[in-house]
């Protein structure tokens, strides 16, 4: 029994580390694709924080306190890992809703950092 609980508590533990659903609203995505002049399929796929009002939500903003702007910072710093799953999340979501490179594709250039994401490809 205490076996059973254990496997099942590291079950959990598992799938609440790999969770790679975007909160809503959190991130602006764009996702385009062009017709090299060669007749390669190619697309841009770019993730990053939500621009509310103009400001990204860890810039400092005059009526925010030192403790918030502290507090946002540190927010901005624990996301490199999970923004990179939620990038490559997005990433395969928005291929599969557009069928675009149904066959996989090229890597052409990657960037992923802690709150920005970039990657060009080209379809196979």
């Amino acid at each position: 029994m205490r076996k059973t609980l254990l496997i099942a508590a590291a079950c959990v533990v598992a799938a609440c580390s790999s969770n790679t659903n975007m909160p809503e609203g959190m991130f602006d995505e764009s996702f385009d694709t062009e017709t090299g002049s060669d007749g390669a399929l190619r697309f841009r796929y770019r993730l990053e924080p939500a621009r509310k009002g103009g400001l990204r939500p860890y810039t400092r903003s005059p009526s925010m306190s030192q403790a918030q702007y502290e507090a946002a910072v540190r927010q901005r710093a624990s996301m490199g890992p999970r923004f990179e799953r939620w990038f490559d999340a997005g990433l395969a979501r928005k291929l599969e809703e557009t069928g675009y490179c149904p066959n996989g594709y090229f890597v052409l250039e990657r960037v992923v950092g802690r709150d920005l994401g970039l990657l060009r490809g080209e379809c196979r």
